[in-house]
C-alpha cells in the first residue's frame, strides 16, 4: 500500500489542547468574573455592553469578514468564478471546475475510428470519456464523449455498434455516427433519440474531406454540432455521472506502467503514468498516440480495463458483440494505484458503476477516464 501524507490524530490533538485563548476570550472572561463582585458588577456590565457593541459596529461596516462559507458537508455542486467573473460550475461529465455555459452543452458522443493507418485521429484530447472496443475481426473504435470541450475538427467518424449505443446511452447524448450496423440500426431505433446520422443530415453537421480514402475521410466539429443541436432542441437534463472523489497521487505509486490486451499489437493500447500530473499518457508499443489538431500525446486522468465477455458472428458482415449488462472484473488505475475490483451495469439505462471486490463503490478522480474493454491488463 503507498504510503500518503497524513497528520497523526495525536499531533491534532496536541495542538487543540496547547493552543491559547485569544485576547478578546480572556478579557471576555475577565469581565463576567468581575460582574459576580457586587462592588465592580456596574462597571463590568458598561464595558460588556461596549465592547459588544463595538464589535457590532465593526462586523457591520466589514461584511466580508463574515464567513458564510459552505461547510463540506454541505457541498454538493461546486460553484465558483474565474478571473474574468464567469460563473464555474462542476461539470457533471468530467467532475472538474468548468464555465457554467460549457457545462449547458449538451453531451455528444461520437464514433472514432481506430484503425491504425487513421492515427493520429483529430479532436482526441478534447474528449473527457473515451470507451474503446472491438468492433470486427479484431479492429477496435471509439466513443469519444464530449461535452466542455468543442474541437474544431473531430474524425474520422465511423459507423456505430449496439454495444456502444447501451454504453452511451446513460449519458443523455446526442449520437454523431456514421451509419450502423444491422444491430446497430435496431439498438439505434431502440435507445437513441438524438442522433447525428451522417446518411441522414449530411453537410450540415459532416464533411467528406476528398484527400483522405474513404470510408475513413468523414469529420465534424462543434461548430456544426452546436449549431444542428440548439435547432434540433437537445439536451442531457437527464446526464447520469460517474461517482467522483479529490485526487490523492501515491507518495511511492506502484502501477507506472500499463499494458492493455484487447485484440493484436496494433489495437493494444498502453500507458505511463506521469507523478507530476498525476496522469496516464497513451501509447501503442513504443508510438506515442497523439492528438492529429495539436500533437499533444493523448492522456487520460483515469485508465480503466473491463474484461466483458463476447463473441464474433456474422451478420451484414463480420462483427462482434459484448455482454455488457451484468458485472465483471475491473482494473482502475489512478493516482499511480492499481484498483481490481467490479464494473456492474443493471441495465441498457443505468450508468457502469465500479466497485472493490467487497462491494465498496469506487470513486474515480475527476478529469477525463479512458475505459478499454480488455481480455487482460498487465502492469509493473
Amino acid at each position: 500500500m503507498s504510503k500518503k501524507n497524513t497528520p497523526s490524530k495525536s499531533k491534532e490533538a496536541a495542538k487543540k489542547r496547547t493552543s491559547p485563548k485569544k485576547p478578546m476570550a480572556r478579557v471576555l472572561a475577565r469581565l463576567r468574573t468581575l460582574q459576580s463582585n457586587k462592588l465592580f458588577k456596574p462597571i463590568a456590565g458598561a464595558m460588556l455592553g461596549l465592547i459588544i457593541l463595538v464589535v457590532g459596529i465593526i462586523v457591520l461596516n466589514n461584511p466580508e469578514k463574515i464567513d458564510n462559507s459552505p461547510k463540506i458537508e454541505d457541498l454538493g455542486t461546486q460553484t465558483s468564478s474565474d478571473a474574468s467573473g464567469d460563473e464555474q460550475v462542476t461539470s457533471p461529465l468530467s467532475g472538474l471546475l468548468v464555465p457554467a455555459s460549457s457545462a449547458a452543452n449538451p453531451v455528444t458522443g461520437l464514433i472514432i475510428d481506430n484503425t491504425p493507418s487513421v492515427r493520429p485521429q483529430s479532436g482526441l484530447s478534447d474528449a473527457e470519456v473515451v470507451i474503446e472496443s472491438i468492433s470486427e475481426a479484431g479492429g477496435t473504435k471509439l466513443l469519444a464523449i464530449f461535452q466542455t470541450n468543442t474541437p474544431d475538427k473531430v474524425g474520422p467518424i465511423r459507423s456505430s455498434r449496439p454495444h456502444l449505443i447501451e454504453w452511451l446511452e446513460p449519458f443523455d447524448a446526442v449520437h454523431g455516427h456514421v451509419g450502423a450496423d444491422n444491430a446497430g440500426r435496431a439498438a439505434l431505433a431502440t435507445y437513441v433519440d438524438q442522433s447525428m446520422d451522417q446518411y441522414e443530415i449530411g453537410g450540415p453537421v459532416y464533411e467528406r474531406i476528398s484527400s483522405v480514402p474513404a470510408p475513413h475521410n468523414v469529420f465534424t466539429g462543434f461548430d456544426q454540432i452546436l449549431k444542428y443541436t440548439e435547432q434540433q432542441g437537445y439536451d442531457s437534463d437527464n446526464l447520469q455521472s460517474f461517482e467522483r472523489k479529490p485526487s490523492e497521487p501515491a507518495v511511492e505509486p506502484t502501477a507506472t506502467q500499463i499494458d492493455m490486451r484487447i485484440s493484436s499489437n496494433i489495437y493494444n493500447p498502453s500507458y505511463s503514468y506521469d507523478s507530476d500530473s498525476n496522469s496516464y499518457f497513451r501509447s501503442f508499443g513504443q508510438v506515442a498516440h497523439r492528438d492529429a489538431n495539436t500533437d499533444e500525446q493523448l492522456a487520460a486522468d483515469v485508465v480503466i480495463g473491463m474484461i466483458v465477455s463476447g463473441s464474433s458472428f456474422v451478420d451484414d458482415g463480420p462483427r462482434y458483440r459484448y455482454n455488457n449488462i451484468g458485472s465483471g472484473v475491473a482494473y482502475i488505475f489512478q493516482d499511480g494505484e492499481a484498483t481490481k475490483g467490479r464494473w456492474n451495469k443493471s441495465s441498457v439505462a443505468e450508468q457502469i458503476t465500479f466497485s472493490t471486490e467487497s462491494g465498496e463503490s469506487i470513486k474515480l478522480n475527476p478529469g477525463v477516464v479512458w475505459i478499454s474493454m480488455v481480455n487482460g491488463v498487465d502492469w509493473q
